[in-house]
């Protein structure tokens, strides 16, 4: 008996020691702010060129009066569209003729609605004939003929000629355009000449001072009906007046 009491003493010794005792107990450990994930700063792509949208290729038209043709035309696709298709002139025209030779200035003749009173905007027209001329001598007259081998029509066409001169004094140089219809000159990037609208011939006056060289002529020529007239002549500082040619 005394040595189960001695064995119960024990264990309530043990009890109350394990009661008393003060259990310490590790600190967790302090949570750490997770630092926010550092975003590498991206290179900027380099802007590409804005490719322009291109114009749909197919034809538009342009209706005219009853019992007139339409007009097809046709957007120019990216860049200068050199029209190569363009039939060239069978025979010669107060216009020009089939001869592409030295000194010569190109012209592209285009269909324009029967309505048109003042030079058209003829950027992406396809034309319809080419010739080529040294001079632009046309008087007043009737004209019938048309293009031949290119287009028939002798009303309400238009012609652009384009070419390079040469100027050999520096100086100032009067010009002297008739027309019937309108007409106007360039020369570089400088108007020389207005004489736009429907009317009867009648010519206007310029003046442009040039450099010896090269220059590169622009001349828009448009008629509605009845007669035609296109005439250039140029004055070269102290000299007399001549018709317009490649070699001032």
């Amino acid at each position: 008996m005394n040595r189960t009491f001695a064995s119960i003493a024990s264990v309530a010794a043990a009890t109350l020691a394990v009661v008393g005792c003060t259990i310490v107990t590790a600190p967790a450990p302090s949570k750490q702010a997770t630092p926010a994930a550092t975003t590498t700063a991206q290179p900027t792509a380099t802007a590409q060129p804005t490719t322009a949208a291109q114009p749909t290729t197919a034809p538009t038209t342009m209706t005219n009066s009853p019992g007139k043709p339409s007009v097809h035309t046709r957007p120019i696709l990216a860049g200068r569209l050199k029209w190569a298709e363009t039939p060239t002139v069978a025979s010669a025209t107060v216009f020009g003729g089939p001869d592409k030779a030295e000194g010569t200035f190109e012209g592209l003749v285009y269909r324009i609605p029967n309505t048109t009173k003042s030079l058209p905007d003829l950027t992406g027209i396809r034309p319809s004939a080419r010739l080529y001329t040294k001079t632009f001598e046309v008087a007043s007259q009737d004209f019938s003929q048309g293009f031949p081998n290119a287009l028939t029509q002798s009303t309400f066409f238009a012609v652009r000629y384009e070419g390079t001169f040469t100027v050999a004094v520096s100086g100032s140089y009067d010009l002297r355009l008739v027309s019937d219809d309108g007409a106007r000159v360039r020369i570089g990037n400088i108007p020389v000449i207005q004489n736009d609208g429907v009317h009867e011939a009648a010519e206007k006056f310029g003046n442009i001072n040039l450099a010896a060289g090269t220059h590169t002529l622009v001349l828009e020529y448009f008629q509605a009906d009845k007669k035609v007239a296109l005439q250039l002549f140029v004055t070269p500082p102290g000299g007399q007046e001549r018709p317009f040619s490649s070699a001032l």
